[in-house]
């Protein structure tokens, strides 16, 4: 019989570890998938007995917090480095994907720099979802910038099943010199242009099942892709945003600058990164 599907959420029990873990409870509800709370204790105490007082401390605050949950829940605590114990929790759990928090920053692209959310992001192997709003609010509105390439159908096929109910608006960024090649040709030159790529879109979303009353579709004309995802993120006032990365050898590659790492840094809505395969 195969594992229940689970979501892996990991708290410091800061703000933002709340935070994320009262999203992960709601959509460990919403999707009836079981919950597994992590909680890693550092592995820098100068004993052994201060080391395992602070494991049942931690372990003793999950379980409190755990009550009016309604779906099947696991505690868990570890001792070593955060990002990676909380990798390898999601892998033996074999997680649909890990919720982490993000802390709040003056400045949006500092929020995420060396953080264990960055960390898990550059480590892992399974989607991570970047909690950076309350929990209440609900995820209506979805941007999925897509590049048309392999990960494409992989990606709206996770951000269905993770953001049900939701609107998607499916996006891909056409180079500007391209649209404005094609413009200076003529209208209809513009419009033969972006007329395959629109084919494209509602090909990959109609495999993925999300109907025609779900979705959106735009080819947005972009100098930088990675600003004009956000722009249209805060222009559309969505609540998600789903991407895909191209580290070619796992997510531990370093990512800073590519256009998944700039929008998880950026955006101010929740951000779900798709691993490569």
């Amino acid at each position: 019989m195969p594992p229940t599907p689970s979501i892996v959420v990991g708290t410091d029990f800061s703000k933002s570890g709340n935070r994320a873990v009262a999203r992960a409870t709601g959509l460990a509800e919403q999707l009836g998938m079981r919950l597994v709370t992590t909680h890693v204790v550092p592995d820098a105490y100068a004993s052994h007995l201060e080391r395992d007082e602070a494991t049942a401390e931690a372990l003793e605050t999950l379980e409190a917090g755990s009550g009016g949950a309604k779906v099947g829940r696991a505690h868990v605590v570890r001792v070593g480095s955060p990002h990676e114990e909380l990798v390898r929790t999601a892998e033996s759990e074999q997680a649909h994907v890990i919720v982490v928090g993000v802390h709040q920053s003056k400045h949006a692209l500092e929020g995420l720099l060396g953080s264990t959310a960055e960390r898990v992001l550059r480590s892992g192997h399974c989607a991570v979802l970047l909690a950076r709003l309350s929990a209440s609010r609900r995820y209506r509105r979805v941007l999925v910038p897509l590049d048309l390439g392999e990960t494409s159908l992989r990606l709206l096929d996770l951000a269905r099943s993770v953001f049900r109910g939701a609107h998607f608006h499916v996006v891909h960024c056409q180079p500007a010199s391209v649209a404005h090649r094609a413009h200076q040709k003529s209208k209809q030159a513009l419009a033969a242009a972006i007329e395959p790529l629109r084919d494209r879109l509602t090909q990959l979303c109609e495999a993925a099942g999300i109907t025609e009353e779900h979705r959106t579709l735009q080819v947005a004309a972009a100098r930088d892709p990675r600003r004009r995802i956000v722009e249209l993120a805060k222009f559309h006032e969505v609540d998600a945003i789903a991407m895909g990365t191209h580290a070619r050898s796992g997510l531990h590659r370093m990512l800073l600058g590519s256009t998944a790492d700039y929008v998880a840094r950026a955006a101010g809505a929740d951000v779900l990164v798709l691993p490569p395969a």
